[in-house]
């Protein structure tokens, strides 16, 4: 069910960008290769053993995948919470601090103070 809702919901946001279509066989092949990749990326390609790894790199196609998927993925979550009723928020306002909440007015001063 979800895996093809999401390979289903890729291929519609990957058409409006010309995108070739996927097939939830080369979604889960490109999900394996870059199952580490945060970690190659974060410690500059090396391995544990400080080498460098040779094999890290993405293709073109697997931009193409990683990038619809994070859009099908926010958008798939989109609809689930309006089916269940819960707001999202679909854009940033400045909230005046007259009616700021004080966990707010915390968060603000968190931020602002470093």
């Amino acid at each position: 069910g979800i895996r093809s809702n999401i390979t289903s919901k890729m291929n519609v946001l990957g058409q409006t960008e010309g995108i070739d279509p996927f097939s939830e066989k080369e979604l889960v092949s490109c999900l394996k290769k870059h199952d580490s990749s945060y970690s190659n990326f974060r410690y500059f390609q090396l391995d544990h053993q400080a080498r460098l790894n040779k094999k890290w790199g993405f293709s073109q196609r697997d931009v193409q995948i990683l990038h619809c998927l994070a859009l099908a993925l926010v958008c798939l979550n989109m609809d689930e919470m309006m089916m269940r009723g819960i707001d999202a928020l679909l854009s940033m306002s400045l909230v005046p601090e007259s009616e700021m909440t004080e966990e707010l007015k915390a968060l603000k001063d968190r931020i602002t103070s470093k």
